[in-house]
């Protein structure tokens, strides 16, 4: 049960690997309310699905492997779209926002050989974490107080590890107030949590699209 404003995050390609040309971290922002019916209806389009699948996991869909061994790719496009859908319907009826920051890996290796660059995950955490921020506080009413954050990351998501370390510096630097706005930073299994895999769907998609255009898949 999400009491404050909770963020899902997931990312998608690796500055290490050399076939990753582009990384992404993503996540979606919601209050209480919000995350009450996305979980409803996530369920509820995994229920009523022939397969009957336990989660979404874009690279195991994408593949036709794991959780997704068996299946068609027709199928696998019927319950992303309709899982889809289910971001832009919640958006209308409460606080909700997704976020993406992305980095070309080759862009980014050839500056760095010639100039001082931060490695893409800090690039990266930085630059989502400070669009989720902003969101919040310009969206807010005047009158309302700012409520402390909670970040959720899967639990085999590497990027947790560089936020963590991220908001403890940022605690104790008054040039970067927004870190302090966090309350606690927890990894959990995504498959449990539509909100993260609400994130990994979407930092999937940004990586495709920017990878082998709109037409793909």
């Amino acid at each position: 049960l999400f009491v404050m404003l909770t963020i899902c995050l997931d990312g998608s390609g690796k500055d290490g690997d050399p076939s990753a040309r582009f990384v992404t971290l993503a996540g979606f922002a919601a209050e209480e309310e919000g995350w009450k019916w996305l979980d409803s209806k996530w369920n509820q389009v995994l229920a009523k699905h022939p397969k009957k699948p336990q989660y979404l996991h874009m690279v195991e869909a994408s593949s036709l492997r794991k959780g997704f061994k068996g299946w068609t790719e027709d199928e696998v496009v019927v319950l992303v779209t309709e899982l889809c859908l289910l971001t832009a319907e919640i958006h209308r009826g409460c606080l909700f926002q997704g976020f993406r920051f992305t980095m070309d890996n080759g862009a980014h290796r050839r500056w760095k050989a010639i100039g001082d660059l931060d490695p893409i995950p800090k690039n990266v955490a930085i630059g989502m974490f400070h669009r989720a921020a902003t969101w919040y506080i310009k969206t807010l009413p005047k009158d309302q107080i700012v409520k402390p954050l909670v970040l959720l990351f899967d639990k085999d998501e590497p990027y947790i590890n560089v936020v963590e370390n991220e908001w403890k510096i940022g605690n104790r630097a008054r040039d970067f107030p927004w870190w302090g706005m966090i309350n606690s930073i927890s990894p959990v299994n995504m498959r449990a949590v539509p909100g993260v895999q609400a994130a990994d769907m979407l930092a999937w998609s940004i990586n495709r699209v920017r990878s082998y255009g709109s037409a793909d898949w």
